[in-house]
């Protein structure tokens, strides 16, 4: 979620904030542990890929791809959703949902959808202008309709090309 609130907030790219893999040990001021911290990083105590090795090698996979689409895009803005333009072409009531808007000197290109809440999948709700037709960016998948219902993973993002 965090890296799908940066980019809709307008961030050219995301730099991860790496840690080691161990046991860290707090001791107080008389020199007693009080903590102990289990940290796993990209690999382990050992050297081995951890899951977070392989959660990383897929979202920068997944930025590939919207750097491709991206790369002579400017950012328009990003917004809570129901705080977005009503010129934009797509809008949504839903809560805990943000839209980020990407395009050049013609208008709104691409829209990057952002789950705000991290406890659960869900399916959004969101109102196309008219005539206006849409795809996945990732798949391709064209998105129909003036009501659109994206599927999004908790703390998911999908990027959606607008297709004029």
């Amino acid at each position: 979620m965090q890296v799908g609130l940066a980019l809709s907030r307008g961030a050219a790219g995301i730099v991860y904030f790496l840690y080691s893999s161990g046991t860290e040990r707090v001791l107080n001021g008389e020199g007693e542990l009080v903590q102990v911290r289990q940290y796993v990083g990209l690999v382990d105590a050992d050297g081995e890929p951890t899951a977070a090795w392989t959660a990383s090698r897929e979202l920068n996979r997944r930025l590939r791809v919207f750097s491709t689409a991206l790369a002579d895009r400017t950012f328009r803005g990003g917004y809570e959703a129901r705080r977005a333009p009503a010129d934009e072409p797509l809008a949504s009531h839903e809560k805990d949902l943000d839209l980020a808007f990407f395009g050049d000197a013609g208008g709104t290109s691409h829209v990057l959808v952002v789950n705000r809440r991290t406890d659960a999948a869900r399916t959004v709700v969101l109102e196309a202008g008219d005539g206006i037709r849409f795809a996945d960016v990732e798949n391709g998948e064209a998105i129909i309709g003036s009501v659109v219902r994206v599927a999004l993973e908790a703390g998911g993002f999908r990027l959606i090309e607008v297709v004029r």
